[in-house]
């Protein structure tokens, strides 16, 4: 029994309409040395790298990151922070954790964000 592989050849179809999406063609990854935050601890600092889709460091293309802050929940965080600045590294942020015991074994979430790239890395909140 033979097939008859070149009877109905398959031909692809495209549409002259057919609109590309932009997407963005790296990942933003958060990194620290610690998964753990303790209230009134001392400051941890949190590194953003850029990767291009060749997974090749691009991080110095970019010149502005966002930080954010929340809660596990989604509760705004941004005054329970206290953040410091890394001088000559606009990807780096120190963080601090300014909240009281209540706030024990929750997760504080920091988000960054560069053009349409975004990551996030969380902390377990512990009491010193």
């Amino acid at each position: 029994m033979y097939a008859d592989y070149y009877k109905f050849p398959a031909t692809p179809e495209f549409s002259e309409n057919e609109e590309t999406e932009n997407t963005p063609t790296g990942e933003l990854r958060i990194s620290s040395n610690t998964a753990l935050v303790k209230i009134g601890g001392s400051y941890k600092t949190l590194t953003a790298t850029i990767y291009n889709e060749k997974s090749e460091e691009i991080t110095s293309d970019y010149s502005s990151f966002s930080w954010s802050f929340a809660l596990g929940d989604g509760t705004d965080a941004t005054d329970l922070v206290s953040t410091s600045e890394v001088p000559g590294s606009a990807n780096k942020i120190k963080v601090k954790f300014l909240g009281d015991e209540s706030y024990v074994g929750q997760r504080l979430v920091a988000t960054c964000t560069a053009d349409d790239l975004t990551d996030e890395h969380s902390f377990d909140i512990l009491f010193m």
